[in-house]
């Protein structure tokens, strides 16, 4: 498999994704060591809003922030880091696209418990483009996640905030979208709680009444067994009608430890994320456990890079907590 990573240009307001190396994370850091706010999404109510919109669009900047931080013997600002750019600064083996088949893009969907709360499940949207030639024209690409509520009581988008959209951005709106060339992978992950469950990382208590409420309602919808459903708008470039495809996900049930190596090893960025930015759910694991969790993600790992974040996390552990 080609060796994919993140570069990104700007092409007006648009991000442009290309084949890249994940050796882009030894780049020399950006100037300066302010960082605008970064906010995390908490927890949404499916019953309040069932659908995550959003855009395709990732850089690495930040991911090479954090390696120079950690390489000086400090621990990162947390505002330096953003956890959709970690998760994708890595290859992930995704399949592409047939060529036979039509759509632009392939969604690879997989669900398992959540390694640092297993009574909830997490979930991996991950999209690669058809292969080809790096210089061909990509698709604008957005994506909407639609929840079930008979499964999925809250969900949490980690990392990729900042490329949230609204609902009336989705299929053909007014939006700067992201964009997938050839052969690259977008990977998105979602904490979900589950109908009728209870957990450490529940929403507040006052959101109980409001839970109630939607699992009254759902009493009347039909059953479905889906968790959620994500549908792919792309819009080839010079194109006035774009492609829709929907891609549903059934949970099986699946454990962590029976998950794919990339599932595990994204899960594991993800965890160090939350951990360097302090986050709730990061202050209740430890480095060692995110050093687990990529272990048994690292696959074949041909060109290192895995090996290489398990040497970030290691160092993150020695400088200690914040």
């Amino acid at each position: 498999m080609a060796d994919p990573a993140t570069s990104s240009e700007a092409a007006g307001n648009v991000r442009v994704l290309r084949p890249f190396e994940v050796r882009t994370m030894e780049a020399e850091s950006i100037a300066g060591e302010g960082y605008a706010s970064n906010q995390d999404l908490g927890w949404i109510q499916v019953a309040e809003a069932p659908r995550s919109t959003f855009a395709v669009a990732v850089d690495s900047a930040r991911s090479a922030d954090v390696r120079r931080w950690l390489r000086d013997q400090q621990l990162p600002p947390a505002d330096a880091v953003k956890i959709g750019e970690l998760i994708n600064t890595f290859a992930y083996d995704y399949a592409a696209p047939q060529a036979a088949d039509a759509a632009p893009l392939q969604a690879n969907l997989e669900v398992a418990a959540a390694p640092w709360a297993l009574e909830h499940r997490l979930v991996r949207v991950g999209l690669r483009g058809r292969a080809g030639s790096g210089g061909a024209r990509a698709p604008e690409v957005t994506i909407q996640v639609e929840f079930n509520p008979r499964e999925v009581a809250s969900y949490r988008m980690i990392g990729y905030d900042s490329h949230r959209l609204t609902d009336t951005t989705f299929n053909g709106g007014t939006v700067d979208a992201g964009k997938i060339g050839a052969g690259p992978t977008v990977t998105a992950l979602y904490e979900i709680v589950p109908v009728g469950q209870s957990g450490r990382n529940r929403p507040a208590p006052e959101e109980d009444a409001l839970r109630d409420q939607a699992q009254a309602a759902t009493a009347r919808l039909p059953q479905v067994p889906e968790l959620l459903t994500v549908t792919v708008w792309a819009q080839p470039p010079g194109s006035g009608r774009g492609q829709q495809d929907v891609f549903p996900l059934v949970d099986d049930g699946q454990a962590f430890a029976t998950a794919t190596t990339d599932f595990k090893f994204a899960a594991a960025v993800a965890g160090f994320g939350m951990k360097l930015r302090a986050l709730p759910t990061g202050e209740q694991i430890s480095y060692a456990q995110v050093e687990a969790w990529g272990r048994s993600g690292i696959g074949t790992d041909p060109e290192g890079d895995r090996a290489r974040f398990l040497e970030l996390v290691r160092k993150a552990g020695t400088l200690g907590e914040r």
